[in-house]
């Protein structure tokens, strides 16, 4: 997202909400490395990722991140 559209100013709960994100990403891409053992925990990890994006494209998620910084 920051290599295509640049360092977003972001008020402190949008930046919090960020951060959330990718370390939940971080969180699936380790449940998915160490196999099914972890599938009931990769379900609710993806569950809070679709929480917090509310399945926006990058796109769509940057430019709310910024409208609500914002506002």
């Amino acid at each position: 997202m920051v290599k295509n559209f640049g360092v977003p100013k972001l008020n402190k709960e949008q930046f919090g909400r960020m951060m959330n994100i990718v370390f939940i990403e971080g969180l699936i891409v380790g449940n998915y490395d160490a196999g099914h053992r972890y599938l009931k925990e990769g379900y609710r990890n993806r569950k809070s990722l679709n929480e917090l994006t509310k399945r926006m494209t990058p796109e769509k998620l940057y430019q709310d991140l910024i409208k609500k910084s914002i506002e």
